[in-house]
């Protein structure tokens, strides 16, 4: 965020005062939020999709991938996607899966400058949950450390020659490890980075990762070299004597500083473009081994690493200031997307070897172009049935919306408008809701599909799959004026 300690203090004053509800952040059509009971962190959601639950889930090893297909089978008969986890994996591994999600869209957070931010207090707002109860003050440090280490955000231009001054307050809330407490101590009076860094070092993380996160959590404040304070000309009222700087017997006292040409500031790497343009003609004409760039037979270590350290490089948060131009943004959504895809299917050693099999069979596992015509018919078949909707002609608005459905399968919006054609023919309910289904599956934050569920499983009397419909749109938008409307018509429905 610009203000890098404004995360601190929003969730901090949320800690001490205990409060309920849910806070969204929003970043053009990127959505995230954290929802709190009585002060605690209870879960957290984004509408990235690297950052879904499921995803966090098959990426951490804690759902097998082809379990998906039974998560998507037992949302499909009315249940939650809590619900469903629960009864696949059991609470153990959902917690756990809810954990690392949190932190990870916690820690993305770091990373967005000026996000639109709403509070909707209340408790209970979004049911049908786990609760975390997970400190806040403790996921603001994991997720800080995490952001630092994940070079989410990047170091300060001039890092090495700067100097630091304190900033800010609670440090006293906040669960700060060794080499945390020991910068903050020997920041009583102003340091320069080859200063600072050997007191970072107390600890057993990099003492440059260290620092970075403090900076975040807003205990920290950067001065570029020329507005860095000298330490010999600090005001002496400021300085606080040597032994309340360093009370650890193990940090490094003054005169093991190291000269500042020293200083350990991490590797540059290649140029953001050119890094998202290399990762993109991989993926666009070579296999997923490419992607990553291993050999064929490298073992799921060797994955793990490589899968890291470009996931790192290409996150999408890090190119959201304005430094970085709009095709760069939208360069890393695609890379990040073709890494993600690599990972999820060469970690699991099923998903490997029928991909791998792929590849013996000559398909060269390489992405279809798609064909240019096909995609030109499906728009105008779409353009067309969606202007007889309009008319209200829905069985020939449903023939074409399956000729567009039929050559472009993985669009959403098709999927979508044949559903909501369909749900106007009797005969065709059934159908309707299979589509309406798979537009959700497609996009999970395709709103307009959940209601259209919502209308149709309320004249079946279908309540409870009506009902959590109307919940996933209520936990997006809590003020969708139709969703409270079917609400309403859903407790007039008899129990």
């Amino acid at each position: 965020m610009a203000d890098n300690g404004n995360l601190t203090r929003i969730l901090l004053d949320i800690h001490r005062k205990g409060r309920s509800g849910v806070l969204r952040f929003e970043r053009g059509k990127e959505k995230k939020q954290l929802v709190t009971v009585r002060g605690a962190l209870a879960f957290a959601e984004s509408s990235l999709p690297g950052e879904h639950l499921t995803a966090i889930m098959v990426a951490e090893g804690t759902l097998p991938r082809p379990a998906l297909r039974d998560v998507a089978s037992l949302m499909k008969k009315g249940r939650g996607l809590e619900e469903a986890l629960l009864a696949l994996v059991g609470a153990p591994e959902v917690e756990k899966g809810r954990r690392e999600q949190a932190l990870a869209i916690l820690a993305s957070l770091w990373a967005w400058e000026n996000p639109l931010l709403h509070f909707y207090a209340g408790e209970g707002l979004l049911p049908g949950r786990g609760n975390l109860s997970l400190p806040l003050p403790e996921a603001l440090a994991a997720s800080a450390r995490r952001a630092a280490a994940g070079r989410l955000v990047p170091f300060p231009a001039g890092f090495a020659g700067g100097g630091w001054v304190p900033a800010g307050e609670g440090a006293g809330e906040l669960p700060l490890d060794r080499g945390e407490a020991a910068a903050l101590a020997a920041l009583a009076r102003p340091r320069s980075t080859a200063e600072l860094l050997p007191f970072a070092g107390a600890g057993a993380r990099k003492p440059e990762e260290v620092v970075l996160g403090l900076a975040l959590l807003g205990l920290a404040r950067f001065r570029p070299a020329e507005a860095a304070p000298d330490a010999a000309s600090a005001p002496e009222a400021a300085s606080a004597p040597e032994a309340a700087v360093a009370p650890e017997a193990a940090v490094a006292p003054d005169a093991a500083v190291a000269p500042e040409a020293a200083v350990a500031v991490p590797e540059e790497a290649p140029p953001p473009a050119r890094e998202l343009e290399e990762v993109r003609r991989r993926s666009a004409g070579g296999t997923l081994y490419d992607v990553l760039g291993i050999p064929p037979e490298a073992g799921l270590e060797a994955i793990r690493e490589a899968y890291y350290a470009l996931a790192r490089r290409c996150h999408p948060d890090r190119f959201q200031s304005g430094e970085h131009a709009p095709a760069v943004r939208a360069a890393a959504q695609e890379a990040f997307a073709s890494v993600n895809e690599a990972w999820l299917t060469l970690k699991d050693p099923e998903a490997r070897a029928g991909y791998d099999r792929t590849l013996s069979r000559g398909a060269g596992g390489e992405k279809k172009a798609g064909n240019a015509e096909d995609e030109k018919t499906a728009e105008t078949l779409f353009l067309s049935g969606r202007a007889l909707i309009a008319r209200e002609e829905f069985e020939q608005a449903a023939e074409r919306l399956k000729g567009s459905v039929w050559l472009r399968p993985d669009k959403a919006l098709y999927r979508h408008h044949l559903g909501v054609a369909e749900s106007h023919l009797p005969r065709r309910r059934k159908s309707a809701e299979e589509h309406l289904l798979k537009a959700v599956e497609l996009d999970p934050f395709l709103m307009d599909s959940r209601l259209e569920l919502a209308r149709l499983y309320l004249e079946a009397g279908l309540s409870r799959k009506a009902e959590a419909q109307i919940g996933e749109v209520l936990r997006w938008d809590p003020e969708n004026r139709q969703a409270h409307r079917l609400r309403d018509g859903l407790r007039a429905l008899p129990r």
